[in-house]
């Protein structure tokens, strides 16, 4: 019998980048970024394709 090995959660190599998609508007990607606004001092949005128009709206209201 084959054990599987116990999954550890890694932390995240940067916790302050925001991957975007087309799934959710750009609220809630406001509402992230004001919660890891909180915790660190810069954020990055990151997006591909049509997902990078929510990322740009994201991060203008945020600067706002």
């Amino acid at each position: 019998m084959v054990e599987a090995a116990p999954k550890t959660q890694q932390p995240r190599e940067n916790p302050n980048i925001i991957n975007v998609s087309n799934k959710r508007n750009q609220n809630f990607y406001m509402f992230l970024g004001k919660q890891l606004l909180k915790e660190h001092d810069w954020i990055e949005f990151q997006a591909l394709g049509n997902a990078v128009s929510t990322a740009v709206m994201s991060a203008e209201n945020l600067v706002r």
